[in-house]
Parts: C-alpha cells; structure tokens; sequence
C-alpha cells in the first residue's frame, strides 16, 4: 500500500503540478488514513470497502 500512496504523489506531482504544501496535505492525509486501515486490518487498497471509508470520516 505504500508503495501505492508513494505513486500516486508521485503523479500528482508530476502530472497535475500540485504545490509542494498540497502535496504534503495530500501525503499526511493518505498515512492518516493507511494508518487507521491498519488499526481495522485491511492489507490492501482493493479490499477497502464503503464501510472502512465512512469509519474513517467519522472516527
């Protein structure tokens, strides 16, 4: 999933052209997030689920 989180700054980065402070907001939300997906044991991307989102937004 790192991996993942990694590329996609990555893209936004390059492609999108995003400021550097957008980019840091952006990569400190996606840990946040990583991090409780952990907590409730989701391995990968793929098996994040609705209920896994809306958890998050409300915890």
């Amino acid at each position: 999933m790192d991996k993942t989180m990694e590329n996609f700054i990555h893209y936004l980065a390059v492609e999108r052209g995003l400021s550097p402070n957008t980019l840091d907001s952006y990569q400190q939300d996606l840990q946040q997030f990583y991090k409780y997906l952990q907590g409730v044991k989701v391995d990968s991307w793929q098996e994040v689920s609705q209920g896994d989102i809306l958890g998050y937004v409300y915890s």
